[in-house]
């Protein structure tokens, strides 16, 4: 009987180190897609300079008096 109760405290142990450890990764998870999404925004923000930067290039060619 006593043997049973050990590793029943054995598992029980188990258990609470696997639930600390997942708790940590779900903790992890959570700020890695923060993270992701905030890098995400930064890439927006420079593609849309990068288009807007390439859209007023474009304009000041075509806008540009021939050479002659």
């Amino acid at each position: 009987m006593d043997e049973i109760k050990n590793m029943l405290q054995i598992l029980l142990t188990n258990q609470q180190h696997l639930n600390t450890r997942m708790n940590h990764l779900v903790e992890k998870m959570d700020c890695l897609e923060s993270r992701m999404i905030s890098f995400e925004d930064k890439l927006d923000q420079m593609l849309t300079r990068s288009l807007q930067i390439s859209s007023s290039v474009s304009c000041q060619i075509i806008d540009r008096p021939a050479d002659h």
